[in-house]
Formats: C-alpha cells, sequence, structure tokens
C-alpha cells in the first residue's frame, strides 16, 4: 500500500486536503493565499512529470479550492471537478491505468446522510460539527458530550437548515482533518475488514467481490484494493473520499467552516477552537476503543517499517492494517 501512495499524482490527489488554510490560531483562512501556501502548492505539482504551464494551472487550481472549499461556497465544486481532471491523465500513466475519473460530485446523497452534529455549548453560542470520517470522530463526539448534553446527531440536511436559523455572531462550525496518507490507510484498513465481516452500511458488495481470492495480509490484497479505488473511489465512500469534499454543498445548503483542526495536534487545536469563542472547556480526550486500539497497531507498524526494504515495509502494514478489530489485538 505505501509504495502505491508514493505515485506522485496520487499524492496530488490525496493532499487536497492540504487547501484548507488555516491561521496559526487555527480560524479559517479566506484571504490572499500566503507565500507559503503557493510554495507547498508549486512544491506539490512539480512532482508531477508535466509542463510548467500545467503546473501553473494545478497550483491555481488547488488555490482556487482553498479558498473556496472551507467555506462551503458553489464554486468549491467546479474547482474539485477540474482538478480532479487535470490530474488523472498523471494518475494513468503512473498505474498503467485507462480507469475514468470518478468525480467529487459522485454519491453526494451520500453525503447528505452522513452524520453531522449541532447544539450549543454556552447558553450564548451554538457550535455545528462536520464529521471527517476517519478523522478522529468518535472521540469527539466522546470529549463533545462531556462538554454538553445538548449536542445531538443528526443528517446534514437538518444540521445545515438549524445552522442558518442561528445569527452568524453566535454559531461556530468546526471539523477536524488528517493527515491524508495516514487517514487512507487507516481508511483502508477498516473498508477492508468490512467486506470480510459483511458488517455495516453500505455492504460494500463490490469491494468484497473485488478482494475475494486475494489472500489477507497479502500484497495481492492491498493491490486489488488500490485497483478498485481507482476504478470507482470505493462508491466514493466516505473512508477514502478526499477530506475536502466533506465541505461540498449538499442539497442547496452549506455550512461554511470557522475553524479546521488537525489530528496530529488536536489536543492543542481543541483548546484554541473553544479559546476563540471566549470559552474554556476540559482537555481534549482520548477514551479507547477498538477504532483506538488499530490505530495504535498501524503507527507502531509505521514507525518499525522505517528503513526497511519495500517488500518488508509492505508487510509490515498490511499486518497491522488486516488486525482483527474485534479480537482484542493491540
Amino acid at each position: 500500500m505505501w509504495v502505491f501512495l508514493r505515485l506522485p499524482a496520487l499524492v496530488t490527489l490525496l493532499k487536497v486536503t492540504r487547501t484548507v488554510s488555516v491561521s496559526d490560531n487555527g480560524s479559517v483562512q479566506t484571504g490572499p493565499e500566503s507565500p507559503e501556501d503557493q510554495d507547498f502548492f508549486l512544491q506539490l505539482a512539480l512532482h508531477l512529470d508535466a509542463p510548467s504551464t500545467e503546473v501553473q494551472h494545478l497550483v491555481s487550481l488547488l488555490l482556487v479550492a482553498r479558498k473556496e472549499c472551507p467555506k462551503a461556497t458553489e464554486a468549491c465544486l467546479p474547482a474539485l471537478s477540474e482538478l480532479r481532471l487535470a490530474v488523472w491523465p498523471h494518475v494513468q500513466a503512473e498505474t498503467n491505468s485507462s480507469f475514468l475519473p470518478w468525480m467529487p460530485s459522485g454519491h453526494l446523497d451520500n453525503m447528505a446522510s452522513e452524520e453531522t452534529q449541532g447544539g450549543g455549548v454556552s447558553s450564548t453560542r451554538s457550535m455545528f460539527y462536520r464529521h471527517v470520517f476517519k478523522a478522529a470522530g468518535i472521540n469527539t463526539w466522546a470529549n463533545l458530550h462531556q462538554i454538553t448534553k445538548d449536542f445531538y446527531r443528526a443528517p446534514y440536511a437538518a444540521t445545515c437548515k438549524q445552522f442558518h436559523l442561528v445569527d452568524a455572531t453566535r454559531r461556530t462550525a468546526f471539523a477536524f482533518v488528517r493527515d491524508p496518507i495516514s487517514r487512507f490507510i487507516s481508511g483502508y484498513s477498516e473498508l477492508e475488514y468490512r467486506s470480510r465481516a459483511a458488517i455495516g452500511w453500505p455492504k460494500l458488495e463490490n469491494l468484497s467481490q473485488a478482494l475475494q481470492g486475494h489472500p489477507v495480509g497479502s500484497p495481492e490484497r492491498a493491490a486489488a484494493f488500490f485497483i478498485e479505488f481507482l476504478q470507482t473511489g470505493i462508491e466514493n465512500n466516505g473512508h477514502v473520499r478526499p477530506q475536502i469534499e466533506f465541505f461540498l454543498p449538499v442539497g442547496g445548503c452549506s455550512i461554511p467552516m470557522d475553524f479546521i483542526g488537525r489530528t496530529e495536534h488536536l489536543q492543542d487545536d481543541w483548546v484554541k477552537m473553544f479559546a476563540l469563542q471566549n470559552e474554556t472547556v476540559p482537555p481534549f480526550g482520548w477514551p479507547i476503543t477498538t477504532t483506538m486500539i488499530v490505530t495504535k497497531r498501524v503507527w507502531r507498524a509505521f514507525w518499525v517499517w522505517q528503513g526497511q526494504t519495500p517488500r518488508t515495509q509492505a508487510r509490515l502494514i498490511l499486518e497491522a492494517d488486516t488486525c482483527e478489530r474485534f479480537a482484542g489485538c493491540s
């Protein structure tokens, strides 16, 4: 899996989430792009074997997405769609495939049913949480419930409607995102397991069929998953769907983000988010769950993985990814 994720075009595709730009205190920036942003996007695009004019075009698309998507404007989807079409020929060349691109507009109906969260932390403010899959969602919910019982889980449409009923000066919309590569590996781990256990929704019949006949924990099984991802995005499943697509308007309703934190320094960002609202809350905690057990196992394997040969790298990561989550492995 790590071998595949080193392909430059795929890294560009996954790392588009970096277009979610935040200031030092965590608030979402909507002004002109910074030189640091431009340099990051330029370095990302230069990894592709492309003429300079094409690289500049990719940089411009990334900057548009960076500006529009965190604020959930109607310009976000066209920017992401154009970026997908621009990157995809490089994906095809790197993977020697002719798969057609799966577009950000695909399965947006699923995004409408994916759960968000709204409620008031104090009597003076209301908060709205956009759950990005595989970005500490379960633990974020647990921490929110420790703060107030007013938080509740609801479909996007209901939460978005409620969001626009609250005065803009009294509401905060927030989310957390995760390093795209580690998130993809975590998403692979969960979906691969679900395809075997036949649990959860959706049932992942197509993925299960694609993986059939490939031994659990084998490079062949990981390759089959990756091919299915290239063909369908695993049907735009939220566990491997690019994170920035979670901020798209759905059903004509949008929730612009005021704060987007990162799970890599979630405890600090948790404090910053509430400080922006003049709120003081308990530190962010990490309740132990089966999800966390797998995450710890994957990251232990990652640290061992560094410095090993590519074959050993693949074996170590695959062993961690295919851990039986409900068997109590640690």
